[in-house]
Order: C-alpha cells, then structure tokens, then sequence
C-alpha cells in the first residue's frame, strides 16, 4: 500500500446485509443460501450492506471493490449495474416489500459487462467501484463508522455465496482511501 493510503476490507456479517429481491412481487429473501445475480427463476435485484466503514469524512477514495465466492457455474451471457444507496449511513434490509428498489441510488454506477463464467469456489472481482463509494463518502452527513449499501440490476446469472451458507465465503468490500 503506498505511504497515506490506507485500506480496509470488510465481509457481509449478517443475513439482512445481503439480500435478493423479487421483482416480480418484491418479496426480499434475506436467508437464501446463494446470491444470483440476477436470475432466480424470475428477475431480481441483490442488496448488499456493509456496516461501520471506518473512512474518514472527506477521504479520497483511491479504489474499491467486491469480492464474491462462487456457489455456482452458469454460462448466461451476464451483465450487471451496481449503484450504491443515496444516503449517508445505510440501514440494514427489512423483509418490507421493494425493499431494495425503492432505496434511493447514487447518481454513479459501474457496469460489469459480459462477466466469464464463475467456476465453484472461484474468487471474483469487481470493477472498480471508486466513484460509487466516494459518492456516498462525500454525502454531508457521513460520519467514520457509517454503513454504505449496494443495490445491484442487470441481466443475467451468476450465484456467489451468501452470509446464510457460509459467512466466509460471503461478499467482502474492500476500500482504500487517503
């Protein structure tokens, strides 16, 4: 890490922190064994929360980025939108439907296009998703501490493990900041 970056890495802990959204009725499963992006048999939309990022009020942003395990091998041609939640400490997702559509996005999002198929147990990384978080970090009521929430759309599907199946293998942000 260069001199004045500092990086963090924080996991899903908890099973309202990743969740799958139906679009179909907006029902929100938030014990489902796996997280398909974004086909379940219906379309859906996948929320994930990380809680108590400590990055400091006025940080620059130098990367970010996801972590999945995959759970699954699909060969759909898949591509996927992430946006982060418009809002200065995210809450944890509640069973109340549209859930996770009806949050607020930010103005930034980053396409993740033509993703390669996920072999079971393969660790996949994001693109970057630096300006989704610097969003979020530049909101005037960010504090050190604050929750920052993804909302993820697309077509498509790849299965990546949840919090529910196995909490080590459960997405992990990881940020670093000057």
């Amino acid at each position: 890490t260069p001199a004045g970056v500092t990086t963090l890495t924080k996991q899903i802990a908890a099973s309202t922190d990743d969740v799958e959204q139906n679009n179909t009725n907006g029902s929100i499963s938030t014990s489902s064994s796996d997280l398909e992006f974004t086909w379940d048999n219906h379309a859906q939309t996948i929320g994930m929360r990380f809680p108590s990022l400590a990055i400091p009020k006025g940080a620059t942003i130098v990367n970010a980025s996801i972590q999945f395990v995959g759970k699954e091998t699909q060969s759909d041609v898949t591509n996927i939108t992430f946006f982060g939640q418009a809002i200065d400490n995210a809450p944890t997702f509640t069973t109340s439907t549209n859930n996770v559509s009806n949050r607020q996005k930010t103005a930034s999002s980053i396409l993740w296009n033509t993703i390669p198929v996920w072999s079971v147990n393969g660790t996949y990384q994001t693109p970057l998703l630096t300006s989704i978080v610097q969003e979020v970090v530049n909101r005037p009521g960010w504090t050190n501490g604050n929750a920052n929430a993804f909302i993820v759309t697309g077509t498509g599907h790849r299965t990546a493990y949840s919090f529910n199946v196995n909490a080590t293998k459960a997405p992990k942000l990881t940020v670093s900041y000057q």
